[in-house]
């Protein structure tokens, strides 16, 4: 099973085009640079960096505020994704006092990427059993994916996706399968789109999906 799961995983990126940039210590100018050409070049239609507390803004005038260079690095990242009209992803670090379940204030050096990203999303382990997580009336399992949900499998783990910001549709949490050999995520029910398998049923309620 895993060896046809790499085969088509492999399938799948020898069809696609995907470009690293991995030279050490990039400046948040050099990035906006580097997706510029990439855009002109192959039409790309996103990017992502991780991580974000590590991009350095350069101002000419030595130290800086590290609050306010992460301010400046997100000014720009926002700038460039409208100018190239193209989807972003930026990966954060959480504080180390980070224990449990993780909210917004233990994402480090954070004050404007919360101001300006239009979707945030908390990941975190969840070690409770499944059968516990589907019987737990505050995580608001829906009755119908619970009964369509299959165990985990042995090298599976329980993750929360937590949307805690969502300028577009509804927050709540999202479980996922995490299957660790291969970094791979999938919905707690598989074969079910992410955005569909919001189980958060305030959320449902106000996007009108009952």
């Amino acid at each position: 099973i895993r060896m046809r799961s790499i085969t088509e995983s492999s399938g799948q990126w020898q069809s696609s085009q995907l470009f690293l940039d991995d030279r050490p210590g990039l400046t948040i100018q050099q990035m906006c640079a580097a997706a510029r050409r990439m855009k002109q070049q192959h039409d790309i239609q996103w990017v992502a960096c991780d991580f974000f507390q590590n991009i350095k803004c350069p101002n000419g005038k030595g130290s800086r505020d590290p609050v306010e260079e992460l301010s400046d690095v997100s000014q720009l990242w926002m700038n460039m994704l409208l100018e190239l009209n193209i989807g972003g992803i930026m990966l954060a670090q959480l504080n180390r006092d980070a224990k449990g379940k993780p909210s917004m204030h233990h994402i480090k050096g954070s004050g404007k990427l919360l101001e300006d990203a239009t979707k945030m999303i908390l990941m975190s382990r969840d070690d409770r059993p499944l059968e516990q997580l589907l019987k737990d009336e505050e995580d608001h399992i829906d009755a119908y994916d619970a009964k369509q949900c299959p165990p985990l499998e042995p090298e599976e783990r329980l993750i929360l996706a937590e949307i805690v910001k969502n300028k577009d549709g509804p927050t709540g949490p999202v479980w996922l399968r995490l299957k660790a050999p291969e970094t791979r995520f999938r919905c707690l029910v598989p074969d079910k789109k992410l955005y569909d398998a919001s189980h958060n049923r305030q959320a449902r309620n106000a996007d009108g999906r009952l």
